[in-house]
Order: structure tokens, then C-alpha cells, then sequence
């Protein structure tokens, strides 16, 4: 089986550049097979998402709705999604166990990479550099050698404001991609592949606005071009797939999934911990803004104290926490004031708010649900006057389960479209677009897509598929019994039944801890960086 992960893929994109001759060769593969929407997370978040798509749980069991979660119940301290949460319950796992030569190619999050049978390439989304990225270790410099490798691309990056210039590295950073893939499937032999290409993230997040706006109804000058290069883009991926398509046999089953879809991203902005400030639930330090600038200030000049001096050789630890206290979340949670406040929400991933009830003000669970329930209605109200579209979601709400250690209320503005700023504490609640994001025209909806053809699918229109349901549908087709951890069903209307779906007897619980530290703090800060270059923080 080769399944290929298109970042961001949405039948809103997909559907019209087939239509209009652009994607022949995803075109036939949806002819031949089975498709349809897949629902994502909410929020669908790239990190929870591909994690998800691993390992058939719901953030509900697992804990993750972002990149980030806290480290336990009660906790100021969050750490990044790694390769533990995967750890023994991705599909891959599973059938390496039974003997299937896997191979996993940059697969979001999945760092450090560990031992399988077969090969592991960690995705540049979530590795923090250039090197330890590969399972087995000496894979890294074949690839490397092979076809060079820029693993990321720096969206913030000022030079990426003339689209010509991003448009040219984001061809280089596919086409390597592709040709490091297409060595792995020369190279060597294999039961099961899933290769990952975020380049279609990326292109939508900066490029969105000249396909889903019409050229009447667009004031954009240069339009017509940037509307041609962003289906020029999406032709070259189809090719790419083509070309993958041309190393398997025909008795190969090919998947196609996305994490999430896409829709626009206003030029606006809703600031939660300013609402919440004004309703009463949220308290900064007096000396907030002074923490803020001071804490950048420091940053900066701890930066260039340690490049003069050469610090980071010298005293590696102290200068890691030096940096970790002045990252951006760091600053916002030594901000907020947790003797008086009653909810917050620390900073995560600006298109959705992740709202915490303080333990330490709040002790009741009776007085904890009556404080969810009035925020939850404030802000409906506060949306319905503003004209605002503004949804609020508890875990148990979404997957019927809630790890204490999670936040408790979840909130999208806009479908998605208006970004939940978390800083500006005294500022106005709603407010144009950061200027850090005003890159960003498009941004993340739950709308993914599924695409199946091969000797275990039919033709089918599939309904109502989510990411969790992809990993038993995986393991149906290698008829290897699906965990009962897992929360996904096998898709019935893509599938041919030979045979009945088959469970394990013993019920296997997996664990409710939130997953070991597997990554340095150094390379923890060096994901922030990445993240952060790529807009999410």
C-alpha cells in the first residue's frame, strides 16, 4: 500500500483543477476508486491531526488538540507533540510487528524517529534540524546526498512577500521530496509506504486568496497571474503523484488523505484573554506589558551575548532555560496572574482559542461546569452582536472523553477565517490582523479529503469518513485485527468485504499519560523557532 499525505487537500481546490484539466492523474484515481470528505479534528490542527491519522484515536483519549499540550493537570508547562504519542500505536507499528517492510517519509511530528522494521524519515514539521531525522541513521546522509534537502520553508520570511521568490523554493522543496521518495521506493523493498508533502499547506496558507476569490470580485492587480501559479502549483503535485504512482504494481492499493481543508483567513483578529479579561475572568500582572517587551528585549540581547561570547559551548543548560523563559508562551503564561484569575488561555495556535479554567482559583467541579457554561454563553452572545460566528466546544462535546490535563473549552471564530489573538490584554477585542500574520490569506477548515483505488476498494462515494477511521480501514486491507483502542471504523462503503472486520479479543487500554519527553529542550526550542517561522505560534 502506498498512501500519500497532501497537507491541507480540500475537494474545494481539488474538484474545480480536475474539472478544468489540471489533475489527471488524481482525477483517475478517484475514478477507479472510492472518495470523499474526511472530517478532521477540531480544531483541525495539523499536529493533532496527523496524529490522529496514525493511530485511530480522538483527541478526546489522546490529550492533543495542538502542538502543544500541558504536561499535567494543574501544570504552567506544556512540551511539543513527539514521537511518543505515536510510539506503538501508529498503523505502522502495528505492522511492522507482523512482519510488513514499512517506510514512513516525513511524517509530521514523528521526532525523534525510532526503530522499525523498515525505514523512518521524520517530518521537517516537528524535527528540530538538519540531522538525526532518519531511522536507520545512515539513511539521512544517503538521502541528503542524493538529493539535497532544504526540509523546511520560512513563511515569515521577508524575502517570501514577493510571491515569485516563495513560488521557486517551494518548487525546489517539493521536487526534493518527491526524488527522495522515489529513491526510497528505488532503493529498497516494501509492504506498506506513507510520504507526506506539506508544500500544499504552505502554498494555500500564502496563496489562498487568488483561487477562492473571482477576478470581479478581486481587487488584486496581480491576480491572474498568482491564480495561474497556484493551479500551475497544484498540476506539479499532481505529476508528482503520477510519478510516484509509475514505482508500484498494479495490484498496489494507493491512498490518498489530508489532515485538514482550507478556507479564507480575514484580515481580522478576536483577542480571548482581553474578552475574557473584561468579563472578569482573566487577570494580567500589573507589570504584563513591562514582561512582554522586557522579555523580548532580553531575548534579543541573550542572542547576541551568547553569539559574541560563544556561551552556548560553554554553558549549554543555562542558556537553554535563559531562552525557554523568554519564549513567546513562556512570556504569556508569566504574564497572567493565576492568584486571581479564573480562565485563560496560555497561547495556542492563533485560528482557534484553547481556553483553561485555573485550578487554583476554581476547586469545584460543580463551580468549574457553571463557569464553562457561563463563558460559553457570554461569548455567544458577544458573537451574535458583533456578528460574529463564533462556536464554542467542550472535549466531551466532540469525542465523549476529556483528558484532565486538556483544555476545557475550545473556541473558533469565523469557521476559522479570524485568528484568536491571545496578547493585547487592554487592547480592543476585535482588531485587524496581526501584522506578523498578515502573510496569512488562508487557513485551516476541517473538509480533508479521501481518495482510494487498488484490489481492496471500490467505486464509491464515501461518506461521513473521519481521520480516525483511516488506520482500521489501513489495517483491514494487510487483514491484521484492529486494536480496541482504536476509535475508527473500518470505511464500509470503500471497501470490498471479503471478510468480516476483526477486532482484538482482549481490550487493550492505552495509557492516559500524556506521552515521555522525548526531544532535548534545545530541540524543543528549535521546533518553537520552526513552528513559529511557519506562523502556527
Amino acid at each position: 500500500m502506498l498512501v500519500i499525505g497532501l497537507d491541507g487537500a480540500t475537494f474545494d481546490v481539488i474538484n474545480p483543477l480536475i474539472q478544468g484539466g489540471w489533475m489527471p492523474n488524481v482525477k483517475k484515481l478517484i475514478e477507479d476508486g472510492a472518495s470523499g470528505t474526511l472530517q478532521s479534528t477540531m480544531p483541525p490542527v495539523t499536529g493533532p491531526a496527523w496524529l490522529a491519522l496514525a493511530t485511530g484515536i480522538t483527541p478526546g483519549k489522546s490529550g492533543i488538540f495542538d502542538f502543544i499540550l500541558r504536561e499535567k493537570c494543574a501544570s504552567r508547562k506544556f512540551r511539543f507533540i513527539n514521537s511518543a504519542d505515536f510510539r506503538n500505536k501508529a498503523v505502522w507499528d502495528i505492522l511492522s510487528r507482523s512482519g510488513k517492510k514499512v517506510c514512513l517519509f516525513n511524517y509530521p511530528c514523528l521526532y525523534p524517529p525510532y526503530p522499525i522494521n523498515g525505514f523512518m524519515i521524520s517530518g521537517g514539521l516537528g524535527s528540530p534540524g538538519l540531522s538525526g531525522f532518519t531511522h536507520p541513521a545512515n539513511l539521512e546522509n544517503k538521502i541528503i546526498r542524493f538529493v539535497g534537502y532544504d526540509r523546511e520553508l520560512n513563511l515569515r520570511d521577508p524575502k517570501y512577500r514577493d510571491l515569485d521568490v516563495f513560488l521557486t523554493d517551494l518548487y525546489k522543496n517539493f521536487e526534493a521530496d518527491v526524488q527522495a521518495v522515489e529513491y526510497v521506493l528505488k532503493q529498497e523493498s516494501w509492504d506498506f509506504v506513507w510520504a507526506v508533502f506539506s508544500q500544499t499547506d504552505w502554498l494555500q496558507h500564502m496563496m489562498w486568496k487568488y483561487f477562492c476569490e473571482s477576478r470581479s470580485s478581486s481587487n488584486l492587480n496581480d491576480f491572474d497571474k498568482y491564480n495561474q501559479e497556484f493551479k500551475n502549483f497544484w498540476c506539479y503535485v499532481d505529476k508528482g503523484i503520477g510519478r510516484l504512482r509509475s514505482y508500484v504494481s498494479e495490484d498496489t492499493n494507493i491512498v490518498i488523505v489530508s489532515d485538514h481543508g482550507f478556507g479564507s483567513c480575514h484580515n481580522l483578529s478576536f483577542r480571548l484573554n482581553a474578552w475574557l479579561k473584561r468579563e472578569g475572568y482573566f487577570e494580567p500582572k500589573k507589570k504584563a506589558a513591562l514582561i512582554f517587551w522586557s522579555g523580548k528585549k532580553f531575548r534579543w540581547a541573550l542572542k547576541k551575548i551568547v553569539e559574541s561570547l560563544g556561551l552556548d559551548r560553554m554553558f549549554p543548560m543555562a542558556v537553554h532555560w535563559g531562552k525557554r523563559a523568554t519564549t513567546s508562551m513562556a512570556i504569556l503564561v508569566n504574564a497572567i496572574d493565576f492568584r486571581k484569575s479564573i480562565a485563560f488561555d496560555p497561547g495556542h495556535i492563533g485560528t482557534f482559542g484553547g481556553i483553561y479554567i485555573n485550578e487554583y482559583t476554581v476547586k469545584e467541579p460543580v463551580q468549574k461546569e457553571r463557569i464553562k457554561k457561563e463563558i460559553s454563553d457570554k461569548l455567544s452572545k458577544y458573537g451574535g452582536e458583533k456578528g460574529l460566528d463564533i462556536d464554542i466546544y467542550t472535549p466531551e462535546e466532540l469525542y465523549g472523553s476529556r483528558l484532565e490535563n486538556s483544555m476545557d473549552l475550545i473556541v473558533r471564530v469565523n469557521r476559522g477565517g479570524c485568528v484568536v489573538e491571545k496578547w493585547g490584554f487592554d487592547e480592543q477585542i476585535l482588531d485587524k490582523l496581526p501584522s506578523r500574520l498578515s502573510y496569512l490569506n488562508g487557513s485551516h477548515r476541517v473538509n480533508g479529503v479521501f481518495i482510494a483505488t487498488g484490489p481492496h476498494f471500490v467505486q464509491a462515494e464515501v461518506k461521513n469518513a473521519r481521520l480516525w477511521d483511516i488506520p482500521p480501514t489501513i489495517l483491514y486491507c494487510f487483514n491484521e485485527p484492529i486494536p480496541s483502542y482504536m476509535e475508527g471504523v473500518v470505511l464500509g462503503e470503500a471497501i470490498k468485504h471479503e471478510e468480516k472486520p476483526r477486532y482484538e479479543k482482549e481490550k487493550i487500554e492505552i495509557s492516559r499519560k500524556t506521552g515521555k519527553r522525548m526531544i532535548s529542550r534545545d530541540e524543543e526550542d528549535r521546533i518553537m523557532k520552526q513552528l513559529t517561522d511557519l506562523g502556527y505560534f
